[in-house]
């Protein structure tokens, strides 16, 4: 049996467990999802609707205990599909400037 290699922690801040719902752009459709986890520097959004690696989407939420809904654009890293045992399925992001 051959054990699949756990990736190289790449996150440079602390990762903070979160549940907000989210709606994303990806290629010119709105998508729903969940944000179950955030860092300064990014986040996973729980979602069957799996952008493209590399491609950058722009991501509205509304956070408990806010009263307004927070617009940032995210790059995706990397996505995981339905069914994989490492967890739900969904997209890992970077936080980007301006959809850049």
């Amino acid at each position: 049996m051959v054990k699949k290699k756990k990736p190289k922690e790449r996150r440079k801040s602390a990762r903070t467990q979160i549940l907000a719902d989210v709606t994303f752009v990806c290629e010119d459709q709105t998508h729903n999802g969940q944000m179950l986890n955030a860092s300064g520097g990014g986040a996973f959004i729980e979602t069957r609707k799996l952008p493209e690696v590399g491609s950058v989407i722009e991501i509205k939420s509304s956070f408990p205990g806010m009263d307004h809904t927070s617009t940032v654009f995210g790059r995706v890293l990397w996505t995981r599909a339905t069914g994989d045992s490492d967890g739900p399925a969904g997209v890992g992001i970077e936080f980007v400037e301006g959809g850049s």
